[in-house]
C-alpha cells in the first residue's frame, strides 16, 4: 500500500508536527528547503534553517543533517516512532472532525502511517484501520464505518485533549 498524501492537508509549520512527519520518513528532502523558508517566515530563527536555504539541491545529505539537527534542537531531543504516530493520529483526528478530510481519507492515511512505521505491535489505531478496511470491502455499510471512524476520531482527540467543545484546541491545520 503506497502512502498518498495528496488528499491530506499538510500540517502547519509546527515543529512537533514536523518532527513526527520527519521521524516517520514522510517529509522528502526535496521539501525541506521550502519548509525552512516557511519556518523562517513564521519567525523561527535558527542557523540550520538559514544554512539549508543556501545549500544546493545536490547537497541532500547536508540538508537532511541540518534539518534533523534543527528539529532535535527545537524539540529538545528525539521522539519514538510510536509517539510520532500518536502525534499524527491526533492531528488527523482533528482534520476528520473539522471535515478538512473525509473519515475514509483520514483512516486510510493512519493505516498507511502505521504500515510505514514498521511498528508491528502498535494497535492503538486498529479501530481506524479496521473501519477503513471494512468500508472498502462493504460499501453498503459505508455510513456505519464512517460513523465508527468519526467516533474514534472524537475519542482520540478528546483523550489527547486536542478537541474540546466541538473545536480544535490547536487551531486549524493549514497548508505549508
Amino acid at each position: 500500500m503506497d502512502l498518498n498524501l495528496s488528499n491530506v492537508p499538510r500540517f502547519s509549520a509546527d515543529v512537533p508536527d514536523l518532527l513526527a512527519l520527519w521521524k516517520l520518513g514522510m517529509i522528502n528532502v526535496e521539501e525541506v528547503q521550502a519548509l525552512a523558508s516557511e519556518l523562517l517566515s513564521c519567525g523561527i530563527v535558527a542557523n540550520q534553517l538559514i544554512d539549508i536555504l543556501v545549500l544546493s539541491e545536490d547537497e541532500s545529505d547536508s540538508i537532511r543533517t541540518k534539518f534533523n539537527s534543527f528539529l532535535l534542537q527545537e524539540e529538545g531531543g528525539d521522539i519514538s516512532n510510536r509517539d510520532a504516530i500518536r502525534r499524527l493520529a491526533g492531528k488527523i483526528s482533528i482534520s476528520i472532525l473539522d471535515r478538512a478530510i473525509t473519515p475514509m481519507e483520514g483512516a486510510t492515511f493512519l493505516w498507511n502511517v502505521v504500515l510505514r512505521s514498521h511498528e508491528r505491535e502498535f494497535h492503538e489505531l486498529d479501530p481506524f484501520i479496521y473501519a477503513a478496511s471494512e468500508m472498502r470491502d462493504r460499501p453498503a455499510d459505508h455510513k456505519l464505518f464512517e460513523d465508527a471512524i468519526l467516533n474514534e476520531a472524537k475519542d482520540w482527540a478528546s483523550r489527547h485533549k486536542l478537541y474540546e467543545n466541538g473545536r480544535s484546541s490547536e487551531g486549524p491545520i493549514g497548508n505549508i
